[in-house]
């Protein structure tokens, strides 16, 4: 059973941000570890939603990212780590690694190391980053 979803997003990104001076990130339930972003599992029947919140502010607020409850979704074309965000839940990127049996994965967690920005997460990070970009590795606790 999962324990925990740790997510870097992307370290340029965060060493972009490190750089200005006014830039902020806060958490809520989630937690900023040296490995990335803490979301706790949340209890469900998929066992694979997060709870926590992540918002970033900079340029006197001209770069805002805010979301929460990542939740990864899997149909029958792909597989997306959902948020939600002031606009609504969104795709924010495209896990393309994702085991066709993930059994595995959720008993005793692992890295998806293929993880790209969706149009709706390019758009979130302020186009910065295009489609398809790679982002950093997501990491699923167990435990």
């Amino acid at each position: 059973m999962l324990s925990a979803m740790v997510w870097p997003i992307k370290e340029s990104f965060l060493e972009y941000l490190a750089a200005l001076e006014d830039a902020t990130i806060e958490t809520d339930g989630a937690e900023r570890t040296p490995d990335g972003f803490l979301f706790p599992a949340e209890p469900g029947p998929d066992g694979m939603s997060f709870s926590g919140s992540i918002g970033i502010t900079a340029h006197a607020g001209a770069l805002r990212v805010e979301f929460a409850a990542p939740r990864i979704s899997r149909d029958d074309r792909s597989v997306v780590l959902l948020v939600r965000s002031p606009s609504g839940t969104i795709g924010l990127v495209r896990i393309l690694d994702y085991p066709e049996d993930d059994q595995v994965l959720r008993n005793t967690g692992g890295t998806l190391s293929d993880v790209a920005l969706t149009m709706e997460g390019s758009a979130m990070l302020g186009s910065v980053y295009g489609p398809w970009a790679r982002m950093s590795p997501i990491t699923l606790v167990a435990g």
